[in-house]
Order: structure tokens, then sequence, then C-alpha cells
């Protein structure tokens, strides 16, 4: 599908992409610091407590000296990424994203300057030839653990948007390193195509059995995207998405209250949805 340059789609995502690369940029330098710390921490840890043999000093020389070449391999890295994101254009970053041939349109949610978002839409997915829907992917600014997938067509049981995704909630698993590696160090274009693939994956421990989760959505009422489309680009009310997702966020956060109560749990500090 032809995908039509918007320019205040463009301004929009730059001003997020800013944004977000400054809090790219700030991860990478406090990993650089701690790094920093690591290699001026003390060496000989409780072999200090005496004194050392010759070949005790020449181990822990040797062990210092190829720390020393780790650390200073990995700061390299950590400087030549931070280098990489200063180069970075989010005219560029833009254009790959939309001639990703699973994605099909890329959205800014932008409510205040805490809260603006990125929504990613994809194509139509497949998993083993079943279509499966296509699904938002909402990129917060402040870390991996705020991204929200959601089905725009129809989530099983009013919880399940995919037989991995729970209340918009991804179960990651093995694909939470790679995702990390990525959100943090600015690869947008990577992060979303391994999302792709995670979505097209039914390998795993799902939160409900894929078959269970497919034949929930086979059966879904029918719905009309023709009409929510301008020019041959999706447009969903994102409007409604985040009305939805922060209503069964609420409705969510109250059930595992209820939950963990009548199981004998004290609740009064958990906040924010962190459980």
């Amino acid at each position: 599908m032809r995908k039509i340059r918007n320019d205040e789609l463009y301004a929009k995502f730059s001003k997020w992409h800013k944004l977000y690369i400054d809090n790219c940029k700030n991860k990478l330098t406090r990993s650089l610091y701690k790094l920093q710390e690591s290699q001026n921490s003390a060496q000989f840890g409780n072999m200090m407590g005496r004194e050392l043999s010759s070949d005790e000093l020449r181990y822990m020389e040797l062990r210092k000296v190829k720390d020393d070449k780790a650390v200073s391999k990995e700061a390299s890295k950590i400087l030549r990424n931070i280098k990489d994101l200063d180069n970075t254009n989010p005219d560029d970053v833009l254009d790959s994203l939309l001639k990703h041939s699973k994605v099909h349109n890329v959205l800014i949610e932008h409510a205040d300057e805490d809260s603006i978002r990125t929504i990613v839409v994809t194509e139509r997915l497949r998993i083993s030839g079943d279509n499966i829907g296509h699904y938002g992917i909402f990129l917060s600014l402040r870390n991996e653990r705020d991204i929200n997938i959601r089905n725009l067509e129809h989530v099983v049981n009013d919880e399940y948007d995919h037989s991995f995704i729970y209340y918009g909630r991804p179960c990651l698993g093995s694909w939470d390193s790679t995702i990390r590696k990525y959100y943090n160090s600015g690869q947008l274009f990577l992060l979303i195509d391994t999302f792709v693939h995670f979505l097209q994956s039914a390998i795993g421990h799902p939160h409900i059995d894929f078959d269970v989760w497919i034949e929930g959505f086979k059966n879904r009422p029918s719905r009309d995207m023709s009409a929510n489309t301008t020019e041959g680009i999706l447009t969903p009310d994102v409007n409604e998405i985040l009305r939805i997702t922060e209503r069964e966020e609420r409705e969510h956060r109250e059930d595992l209250r209820r939950r963990l109560s009548n199981e004998g749990w004290i609740v009064s500090g958990i906040i924010n949805g962190d459980f």
C-alpha cells in the first residue's frame, strides 16, 4: 500500500523523537558512569585481609588488566552509540518505519509534554496462516516497560489482545532482553521489527493457549475497518483506544487488588499497577 507523506505527522514525530533520543542518551550516559564506578571499585575483595602471595598478586594483576580491557571496550561501544544517536535524522527514522512491510501507519498521541506517545499501527498480521488482526504498538518516552500493544480489531474475552498480551501488557519472555536493548539504544526500526516477529510467534508460555485465543478471535463480531480509513491509511480513533486502555487498566488494577486482598496480601502500598 502506498504511504502518503504527512508533513504534520513528520513534525510531530520529530518532536517525540528528540525527547526519546534525549532519554536514550541519558540512560547510556548513566551506564557509562556505572562502568567507571565499577572500574574504580576495590579489586581484591576479601583477599585484602591478609598478605597476598606472588602468584595471587600476578593473578589479580592479570585479572585487572582483563577487566579494564572489557570495561574500555564496553565504554567505547556506549560512546559510539551516543554519537550515532546525535547523528540520527528523525525524518529518516519515520521513513524507515513507514516503509516496513508490516507497518500500516504511524500516529502521534500528544496529551501533554510527559505523555506524548508514538503509536505504530501494523498491517494485519498472521500466525501460521491465521489472521490475528491489526495491532497498535504504543511507545512511551519513559522506558520499555511502559510499552502497550493493543489489538485494534478484537480483544478476546475483553482481556487478551494476543495469546501473549494481557490488557495490553506483553509477556516478552526471551524477547525481553532484545526489546530492552533496541529501545534503550534508540534503534526504533529494529525495535518495531522485533515486535512484529514477537506478535507473529506462538512459541513459549502464553497467558492463554493460542488455539483458544485464535478461536475466540475468529468468532469476534464483524467490524468494518474501511469506515476507519482515510486515503487508504488506517486511522483508528486513537482517543477512543486510549480511553478504553485507561479504563481497562484501572479495572485490571482493581481486580488484582481484590484478588490479592482475598488471598491475604496487604495491598495498601501497591500503586501504579506495579505488582
